[in-house]
């Protein structure tokens, strides 16, 4: 399988492959498996991080909705200091890629005007 990646092409050799890139899965159409229905060109950011903040719910599975900055899907991982977050970075281009440092400004910006300590 050839891949597209910001680097350039990359050829990749593999018993299985697995879709996991999403609601447009470049994979899954390459191995002639279609998704049904109609998605939207919406990109959600996820990093496990180490949480040090004074935002009171961040142990506990939450929603986090930003008048001006957007939405945070909060999850607490194994073992009480790790979360999750699902970071909404809204509408964007098919061939659009993020990178950690525009999801963690995004972040914090829905987090704001609590933060790290």
């Amino acid at each position: 399988m050839t891949l597209n990646t910001p680097n350039g092409e990359k050829t990749v050799r593999a018993k299985y492959v697995v879709g996991c890139d999403g609601a447009h899965s470049v994979v899954r159409q390459s191995i002639g498996r279609v998704s049904q229905g109609h998605g939207e060109d919406k990109a959600w950011g996820v990093m496990d991080v180490l949480a040090v903040t004074d935002f009171p719910d961040i142990r506990f599975k939450c929603t986090i909705q930003s008048a001006e900055a957007g939405n945070i899907l909060l999850i607490p991982r194994e073992g009480g200091y790790m979360v999750r977050l699902y970071v909404d970075m809204g509408n964007i281009a098919p061939d659009a890629w993020l990178t950690k440092e525009q999801v963690l400004e995004k972040a914090q910006a829905v987090l704001a005007p609590t933060g790290s300590k």
